[in-house]
């Protein structure tokens, strides 16, 4: 896997940004972590020599209010032109992706995180969107409860072990979740992909 870090930066939307670094970063007034477009790697997919996994912009959200609707069709262009790599774009702002009511390429795996039991709105908003579908219930900080994955094409779930005091959680809740993916037949999406990637040189 790949990291294609088009976007940088991101700030605070629920609690389930409260230990990102980027969003600690943003807190510190680090000018390099306010949510900017990258135009110089544009073109970074279209340089790489294998069919490849390319998670975008881990760390940031391309569909943060700061992202121009112009600056996100640049990123669709390039996507559109490299049809051999499957590209992974995750976001909280499901609003924004449902709204642009696009038809994204069949190379687009579209997702949401779920981190409690109130924004479980997303996935009905991501049920909206025309792409392959994931659902991240991480971190999970509560027990989410029952969840209709009905339209979701991949899902997983973890608790919270990252940043400098991550978050208590009960091993129950991520066995729950896991066992709703599996009985609703949702291929289990591996959860360290953003840790495992690397970025594009």
């Amino acid at each position: 896997m790949i990291r294609w870090q088009i976007t940088k930066g991101c700030s605070r939307l629920t609690p389930g940004c409260d230990n990102c670094p980027s969003y600690w970063e943003y807190k510190k007034g680090n000018k390099d972590y306010h949510p900017v477009f990258q135009r110089d790697r544009i073109n970074e997919p279209r340089r790489f020599e294998k069919r490849d996994d390319v998670i975008v912009s881990p760390g940031s959200d391309i569909f943060h209010e700061a992202i121009r609707t112009s600056e996100l069709l640049q990123i669709l262009h390039t996507i559109q032109h490299c049809p051999q790599h499957s590209f992974e774009i995750g976001t909280k702002r499901i609003e924004r992706v449902e709204s642009l009511d696009w038809e994204w390429p069949d190379n687009v795996v579209m997702g949401v995180a779920v981190e409690q039991t109130r924004y479980k709105w997303r996935i009905d908003a991501l049920r909206n969107v025309k792409a392959r579908r994931f659902v991240s219930f991480s971190p999970v900080l509560e027990d989410i409860g029952e969840v209709n994955l009905d339209g979701i094409h991949y899902a997983g779930a973890m608790l919270e072990d990252w940043g400098n005091k991550p978050r208590k959680g009960e091993q129950a809740w991520t066995d729950d979740l896991y066992d709703q993916i599996e009985a609703q037949g949702v291929v289990v999406l591996g959860q360290r992909w953003m840790y495992q990637s690397r970025e594009a040189s």
